[in-house]
């Protein structure tokens, strides 16, 4: 049987969910014949990702569901696996011509995170989208009515779903009593991911942290970081690297902090593949997701975490991670705040900074543990299972506890 997995992402900047989708196919091909579509609204930066077999990048012209339904034409597909684009009455529409081929995959608590979005917008932002010609906040507005009226209808109609947390599963199988949710935990491709040499940290070199982002939301936390910074009263040398996108209702406090003495905060936009390993190499800290609570999450498997540990960067987080709360092994590697709004005490981070960088070289062991634990060739084999399961009108093997 052929299968499909397919992505509605929207931007060609979206490096960090491209890589994942990319990664996710090409680990599937091991054990099973599938292709993957990449729906993108704008081509920019595809030429980043080159020619990758079975998978296909598509520029959606008109709605997503129709240019979906011409590539399954075109081909013989038994089963499509699909990252949950949010209900809509096309999508419905698309279910009842599909069913019950489509499986959904679900990252997050839809309507809590739109909720939150919404309550959470700042003027600036919203006026500084609409100067680039964006309208995400009408947007938003609209997926959370279509998705109050037609998700659960739309989850309904799909054979099944796959969620990347248990929290996440019970949510999607609340929503709807008759969808059935497995729960396979993001992973990272260790292809061409070198571990890194750990930089020297002491009272003379300062501490170095790094906070990456494709994206701007307030879920991840850099406020509370940033906060931080301006309550820190040390004398250790603080600077902070911000790699992609963040809010721009921060500007005026990462303004504040640069007239600081011992603090400097450089903000690089974003950057490839090459420059971000340079910035890992020159880290002591990074950050993690740190407001995931307004969304509400208390799980996760977050990519950036993912990507820390494959390169050996311990890291700060305020959320239970799926695999690292499995395996213990990985606790003193990284440092859990709470799961509230409070800045980030600064004390605390350098503390755990001189505590670890006095272990000789600690960055191999933490990428030892993440080659065995964090690993996209385990993952996908488990959900290439599951996904042969469901083809053959089964029960998943694996399900949420």
């Amino acid at each position: 049987m052929k299968y499909l997995y397919v992505s509605l992402i929207g931007r060609s900047s979206a490096a960090g969910v491209i890589k994942k989708v990319i990664a996710k196919v090409t680990t599937l091909r091991q054990y099973l014949d599938i292709e993957g579509l990449i729906m993108l609204r704008d081509i920019e930066h595809i030429d980043q990702y080159g020619q990758i077999e079975g998978i296909h990048f598509s520029m959606i012209k008109t709605h997503y569901t129709d240019l979906l339904k011409e590539f399954l034409e075109s081909r013989s597909f038994g089963l499509v696996f699909m990252r949950y684009p949010g209900g809509s009455r096309a999508l419905l529409r698309f279910l009842d011509q599909e069913k019950p081929r489509l499986l959904f995959e679900h990252n997050s608590k839809e309507i809590e995170e739109k909720r939150f979005y919404l309550k959470s917008f700042k003027l600036k932002d919203y006026l500084y989208q609409l100067s680039r010609g964006q309208k995400n906040l009408l947007q938003h507005w609209r997926y959370l009515y279509e998705e109050w009226k037609w998700g659960p209808v739309c989850l309904a109609r799909a054979k099944g779903g796959i969620a990347v947390t248990h929290e996440i599963a019970a949510y999607e199988e609340n929503r709807c009593k008759s969808y059935k949710v497995a729960v396979i935990p993001n992973g990272i491709d260790f292809t061409g991911i070198q571990a890194r040499t750990a930089p020297l940290f002491d009272e003379s070199t300062g501490l170095t942290l790094l906070f990456s982002s494709g994206s701007a939301n307030a879920w991840h936390g850099l406020d509370r970081f940033l906060t931080g910074l301006s309550n820190y009263k040390g004398k250790t040398p603080v600077t902070l690297y911000i790699v992609g996108l963040y809010l721009y209702h921060y500007q005026p406090l990462i303004d504040q902090l640069n007239h600081r003495e011992n603090l400097e905060v450089i903000c690089t936009g974003l950057v490839n593949k090459e420059e971000m390993s340079i910035y890992m190499a020159k880290a002591h800290i990074g950050i993690g997701s740190l407001g995931l609570h307004r969304i509400p999450l208390k799980e996760a498997s977050t990519l950036k975490v993912r990507e820390y540990c494959s390169v050996g960067l311990p890291f700060i987080i305020s959320h239970e991670d799926v695999d690292l709360e499995l395996h213990p092994e990985f606790k003193p590697f990284y440092q859990t705040f709470a799961a509230n709004d409070s800045p980030i005490d600064l004390s605390l981070v350098l503390d755990f900074a001189h505590e670890l960088y006095q272990i000789e070289q600690f960055e191999l062991e933490l990428r030892k543990l993440a080659e065995m634990h964090l690993s996209t060739d385990a993952k996908m084999k488990t959900l290439a299972g599951i996904l042969a399961a469901y083809a053959q009108k089964e029960s998943p093997t694996l399900a949420h506890s």
